[in-house]
């Protein structure tokens, strides 16, 4: 059971804030006072659903794409305890993910956000921890506490951060999912309604194929292109279909489902069946199973004893990678479907040809940065995956073009592979880059610890926070930011690809006040 509990409206008011910093960055360069006014006035608590089951994710095993460090790894958003969590490193399209140990009906996600929340993510689920479907697309996350109702299936469980709010990483106090295991499988054509293209005569009507008796049975008129179609009146999951046909058997069928029973997709062809029992996985579905009989074995018409369809009832947007497969049948009607049944299956997106690399990278000390804004891209990918040297890395949302990539050393070189990929999990590729980080290649940085501020001043190291160094273009866009928390530290190795840029550099004190940023010349 889910329950809503709305929060009242709150004011808190604080007296203002002003804090004066100044700092020098370079020696004989200071930089000018800035101001920070802080003015809280009201917050306001928004009401937010509470889900009120049980976290299937308690305790789970879990994983993620990076860890700040192995005190926040990806178990402590699991772990049921409110102070502890995981934040990964620092950067954008980080993921972290659960594995439920069984298939499960999700039904809600409640994250519990630290401060460093996702701005942009999704919520995925797998059945098998390679093919991810997206139940969830949050575009303007306000961090805090996100109840979010959902409907989905899967294994595993996934929240893929996209883009984050803070230059930290993502970071998660819980992770909590909700839902059920799937019913018991079971028999769902059992006693449904049934239509027909045809019947031989009224005692071989379509009822009698589901009807649970081994001995009564469906025929159709003496005619190929027949089809039958059970209602099971939700939408269902079938893992499995069970024909058991007379002796006038289909040498060629289709196995189809339908949401409306005017949309059918194929989930199985058989060219070449010799009757009996014919016993097909399937883990596909709809609220319609539709047996078309393409060609007869007999010189009479089709016939069958028994259809079982067996499987579960399931959330219809759980099988939204299934219908927006391009492969197989696909038809408007029921009987227009008949005639077109016979020609060969469409084949589902074929390769395509693979453009001259257009990847790109940069190489830094501690990391490679690839990017492919420039690559070809079908427009049916809904998400990429990326390999280095053969070991796949990262899936990526279709809406990013790089990547950060923060397990590598420096002189070692390295193989990616793009590849292009379906919501259903047909995958091309697409690029491949190979990509070094060369020690004798990077541009360096210097600065000067700050040790006094504008006015004469000391400035105690223990005051500062870090630096932070802006890479901009020609035009003065800022195209990266370089986020150093060591206070200490007086250089930085910036690139061997970033010579055409311009830099600046600013010092922020551990409260978070930046000093102006100023120029700074490798």
């Amino acid at each position: 059971m889910r329950a809503l509990m709305n929060s009242s409206a709150c004011a808190v008011s604080l007296s203002d804030l002003v804090t004066h910093f100044f700092a020098r960055i370079m020696p004989g360069k200071f930089v000018t006072s800035s101001i920070l006014k802080l003015c809280l006035c009201a917050l306001a608590l928004q009401a937010h659903a509470v889900i009120a089951e049980e976290n299937i994710a308690l305790n789970k095993p879990a994983f993620s794409s990076s860890n700040e460090t192995a005190a926040l790894s990806a178990s402590s958003a699991f772990d049921g305890n409110a102070t502890s969590r995981w934040s990964s490193s620092f950067a954008d399209n980080q993921w972290i993910a659960v594995d439920l140990g069984a298939t499960y009906l999700i039904s809600g996600i409640k994250l519990q956000w630290q401060n460093s929340y996702g701005r942009e993510y999704l919520i995925q689920t797998s059945v098998d921890n390679i093919n991810w479907t997206t139940i969830h697309s949050q575009q303007n996350g306000t961090g805090g506490v996100e109840d979010l109702t959902v409907a989905g299936e899967g294994r595993y469980v996934r929240m893929m951060g996209l883009k984050r709010f803070t230059r930290y990483g993502f970071s998660l106090f819980e992770f909590a999912v909700y839902g059920d295991l799937p019913q018991v499988a079971a028999n769902r054509a059992l006693n449904a309604p049934v239509t027909t293209s045809s019947n031989e005569n009224a005692t071989l009507q379509g009822s009698f194929a589901v009807d649970g008796d081994a001995k009564s049975r469906w025929a159709s008129s003496f005619a190929d292109n027949q089809w039958i179609v059970v209602d099971m009146g939700t939408t269902h999951r079938i893992q499995k279909v069970k024909l058991h046909w007379q002796n006038s058997y289909a040498k060629q069928y289709r196995i189809q489902f339908s949401r409306d029973g005017q949309i059918w997709k194929d989930a199985h062809h058989e060219q070449n069946s010799d009757g009996g029992v014919d016993e097909v996985s399937i883990n596909h579905g709809g609220r319609y199973l539709r047996i078309l009989c393409i060609t007869r074995f007999t010189r009479y018409g089709f016939s069958l004893f028994e259809i079982e369809a067996i499987g579960y009832p399931v959330a219809s947007r759980t099988l939204d990678a299934f219908y927006a497969e391009t492969s197989g049948s696909s038809s408007s009607s029921s009987s227009s479907s008949s005639s077109a049944a016979s020609k060969p299956p469409v084949v589902a997106e074929p390769p395509a040809v693979a453009p001259a690399p257009n990847a790109v990278y940069d190489a830094f000390e501690d990391r490679i940065e690839l990017s492919w804004s420039n690559v070809q891209v079908p427009a049916n990918v809904a998400y990429y995956q990326l390999y280095r040297d053969g070991v796949r890395i990262a899936d990526i949302a279709a809406t990013d073009r790089s990547f950060t990539d923060y397990q590598v050393i420096s002189d070692k070189a390295y193989q990616y592979k793009l590849s292009g990929c379906t919501q259903s999990g047909v995958c091309t590729q697409l690029d491949t880059l190979a990509a070094k980080i060369d020690s004798t290649q990077q541009l360096t940085l210097s600065w000067n610890q700050p040790d006094a501020r504008e006015n004469g001043d000391f400035l105690a190291s223990d005051e500062i926070g870090g630096y932070e160094i802006r890479l901009k273009d020609l035009d003065g866009k800022v195209v990266k930011s370089i986020v150093i928390t060591d206070p200490g530290r007086n250089q930085i190795n910036i690139g061997q690809n970033s010579s055409a840029y311009l830099y600046d550099i600013a010092t922020f004190d551990k409260r978070g006040l930046y000093s102006l940023f100023v120029s700074i010349e490798p």
